[in-house]
């Protein structure tokens, strides 16, 4: 019997492939990967075009970012109470409204408002994402599932900021229209996703309650801190590895930018095989190796900082953390109640913003009183021991 297409690429539970629902709910997490996307490579010619100096440009990913982190949990919540779908929807259709609305006005003040609008949109249907492919599915196909939405998030970091500097050539706004996407996206979402709403008798309070006693307890505890590990080496990679390629490796702007590029395509093939790995290792696991394989790149960049070894250490790094991104989201899956997962999700996803600040902050520190290469080496073994570690306290403690 010959094996279908998504079984030959994603191993035993690739059929998943071929549902309507995870097809939807990947492209909705391809569309929301654009909200900073579009906006990365253009921001410097954004603010010569509207007269502001580049402080004050800086401010459209602020205003993005600010009301994103309040939210998140805030919709997550909301979304386990009244309805998944609720929020998933309209949550889609106004990042898209709002993006396009920005190649349509005039002033500096008017985007930073839109992008705000933005930012709500994606607070109620990015995690939500998350939550329902663990609503609609179990065991390898929901591992399966989160890494193919994984792979669709890293083909849009790699493709989407090359084709908004190529629409910027011709005029500012177009690159702002590629937000229409996400209104089919919504409209299709709509039709082949089915209500989750969770029914209780418990109160809105009774609910945060719960859902506090679920992180107080050890597991949990210990999987939420590994996404804050996880971005201190994504985030520290991402802002200092040309540093480290340029100033200790005497590579080229463009040679320090094609490593970006090779960690974003490793972390992509290596995601979609996370469903494959399953069959044979334990979720757990899978991110013990994770962290353990992507921690080892990154201290041989800081250690070896040659061009042979940072590359070598980059591919390494990518396929770590392309098995780690969507095995955590499916653990965390797995040991919440079916009821919270909206709320458990957006949590762990909040927290994981404070590895953005703290990776990049680690590595300033130590470039006042040590070089890049050490910095790299302290971040590597951080990460493998905070990763690794955190993952044995997960598997040794009862929930």
């Amino acid at each position: 019997m010959s094996k279908s297409i998504g079984t030959i690429l994603f191993g035993e539970g690739g059929d998943v492939i071929r549902d309507s629902r995870i097809q939807a709910l990947v492209l909705a997490s391809g569309v929301l990967i654009m909200e900073s996307a579009v906006l990365s490579p253009i921001i410097a010619d954004l603010a010569v075009e509207f007269s502001v100096g580049e402080a004050r440009a800086g401010l459209l990913m602020l205003a993005y970012t600010i009301p994103l982190v309040i939210l998140v949990p805030i919709m997550g919540i909301l979304s386990d109470r009244y309805g998944k779908k609720y929020f998933l929807v309209p949550g889609l259709a106004l990042f898209g409204l709002a993006g396009v609305g920005i190649a349509f006005v005039s002033s500096f003040d008017s985007i930073l408002v839109l992008r705000m609008l933005q930012s709500v949109g994606h607070a109620a249907a990015g995690p939500i994402v998350i939550a329902m492919i663990g609503d609609f599915y179990s065991g390898v196909q929901e591992t399966t599932a989160q890494g193919i939405r994984t792979a669709g998030i890293n083909m849009g970091i790699i493709g989407i900021p090359i084709l908004s500097g190529i629409l910027f050539v011709y005029s500012w706004k177009y690159p702002f229209l590629l937000y229409f996407v996400a209104v089919p996206v919504a409209i299709w979402a709509w039709y082949v996703i089915p209500q989750t709403k969770e029914t209780g008798e418990s109160s809105i309070g009774d609910y945060i309650n719960e859902l506090l006693a679920l992180f107080k307890k050890p597991q949990m505890a210990y999987l939420v801190s590994t996404f804050v590990v996880r971005f201190l080496l994504l985030f520290g990679f991402l802002t200092y590895i040309s540093v480290l390629a340029i100033g200790e490796a005497g590579l080229s702007v463009k040679a320090a930018g094609l490593l970006v590029a090779v960690k974003g395509v490793v972390s992509l093939v290596s995601s979609t095989q996370v469903g494959r790995f399953s069959n044979r290792f334990s979720t757990e696991n899978i991110i013990i190796g994770g962290f353990f394989i992507g921690s080892v790149g990154v201290i041989l960049m800081g250690v070896i900082p040659t061009s042979v070894a940072i590359a070598i250490g980059a591919v390494l790094y990518g396929f770590g953390d392309g098995i780690v991104s969507p095995s955590q989201k499916s653990l965390v899956n797995q040991i919440s109640p079916e009821g919270m997962r909206g709320g458990a999700v957006s949590v762990a996803t909040t927290l994981q913003n404070l590895g953005k600040v703290v990776g990049p902050g680690m590595i300033a520190i130590m470039l006042l009183v040590s070089n890049i290469s050490i910095a790299f080496t302290i971040v590597g073994i951080t990460g493998l021991i905070g990763g690794v570690g955190l993952m044995i306290g997960f598997k040794r403690s009862k929930f």
